[in-house]
């Protein structure tokens, strides 16, 4: 906490514990909940089933640019309409309020959001199943993503201390400019742009987008491969079968939209797909090979989400460890929702304890507030 932040009032330091005590509740619950699981020898988590994303590098690229290209004309479109005039130097980027930034930051995650999936569906005719968004079980997944919080919260926050202990943390240029600046507005836009929007944005880019790709890569497709399937007509519905009852019982009828015959999803690539005929130390070795290619992927979306924070030292490193869970989630479900759960859950909970630590008492901003600078907004990570 910085030597200048007023003490905590009675009040805040009551709910400051409260929120305390209830992570730690959570944290031995859940951990408590996985060992009897374990030792019940039931399964702690659905079976791993990465998905097949339908586009390749190709749409990547496109999708990166487009996500920059909203942050900067969002940007450069507020500057020109709330700040017309010559700029303040040659070379000088304009600066914003935390207000501004916290703003900007919601528009220019909800156009990602908007943009991004346009894109893929131009380039890649992605839909939103691709994303794991059609689901038959959507509470199911988030459920399970708000349970992982508690499960990584003593490895994020360990690696954290002990990162804190080595080197000596910066305080985030935004959570500076706030402490004289804290009001219910600032408040409600933090806790929308911080644990709503910018979880949602960042997942569908590092996970969706970007993870997606790796993934697909580690399991050996292209997208020719399914495409192949995409263009091909689902056969006719299999209606009569009466003269099969002898052999396989009462008829059976499948729709071409549904089931095994619905060659208009995306796959999804089980880890543990048996090989047929083969001898099991080649289907073993398979699953290996598999498995350390997911997790290599895993690794290198985590390495440059986690160098997006680079400006907040030593910020990055529990960053790359929340990274990593957020892959697994995604790998191990198939779709997004899960680990934008947990994002959400980290962000909200990180959100809650700064604005309870800055004060629990609302004040008005200063005449002329501190600016933060302009650079600091392009930071996918405002809130931590």
């Amino acid at each position: 906490m910085p030597a200048n932040m007023p003490a905590l009032s009675p009040a805040t330091a009551f709910v400051v514990g409260c929120i305390f005590l209830l992570i730690i509740a959570s944290i031995v619950s859940s951990w408590i909940w996985v060992i009897l699981k374990i030792a019940f020898r039931e399964p702690v988590l659905p079976p791993s089933t990465p998905r097949v994303v339908p586009w390749g590098a190709g749409s990547v690229l496109a999708a990166i640019v487009a996500y920059f290209a909203v942050m900067i004309l969002v940007i450069d479109a507020y500057v020109l309409a709330i700040r017309p005039g010559p700029p303040a130097g040659a070379g000088k980027s304009p600066d914003f309020t935390p207000f501004e930034m916290m703003g900007l930051s919601a528009a220019y995650n909800l156009g990602t959001l908007i943009v991004v999936p346009l894109t893929l569906a131009l380039t890649a005719r992605a839909r939103p199943r691709d994303f794991g968004l059609a689901t038959d079980a959507p509470g199911r997944q988030f459920t399970l993503g708000m349970m992982a919080y508690p499960l990584l919260a003593p490895l994020i926050f360990g690696m954290m201390i002990v990162s804190s202990l080595i080197w000596k943390p910066d305080t985030h240029p935004l959570a500076k400019a706030m402490m004289d600046q804290l009001t219910p507005s600032m408040g409600v836009i933090l806790a929308v742009a911080g644990a709503v929007l910018a979880p949602m944005a960042e997942e569908l880019m590092f996970r969706g987008v970007l993870l997606g790709w790796l993934t697909r890569i580690a399991l050996g497709r292209k997208p020719s491969m399914d495409r192949e399937l995409l263009d091909v007509e689902p056969p006719p519905p299999l209606v009569e079968l009466e003269s099969r009852t002898e052999l396989v019982g009462e008829p059976m009828a499948f729709e071409p939209g549904e089931g095994p015959y619905n060659l208009y999803s995306a796959p999804l690539a089980s880890i543990t797909t048996s090989i047929p005929f083969a001898d099991h130390g080649v289907e073993a070795f398979e699953n290996l090979r598999r498995s350390r290619a997911l997790l290599a992927a895993n690794v290198a979306v985590s390495l440059v989400f986690a160098g997006m924070h680079y400006k907040v030292w030593p910020t990055p490193i529990p960053i790359f460890f929340l990274s990593l869970g957020l892959g697994f989630l995604y790998q191990r479900t198939g779709g997004l929702i899960a680990p934008v759960a947990l994002h959400m859950t980290f962000n909200g909970i990180s959100t809650l304890l700064m604005f309870v630590s800055l004060g629990a008492a609302p004040k008005a901003p200063n005449p002329i507030p501190p600016p933060a600078a302009r650079a600091i907004i392009l930071a996918p990570e405002m809130t931590r």
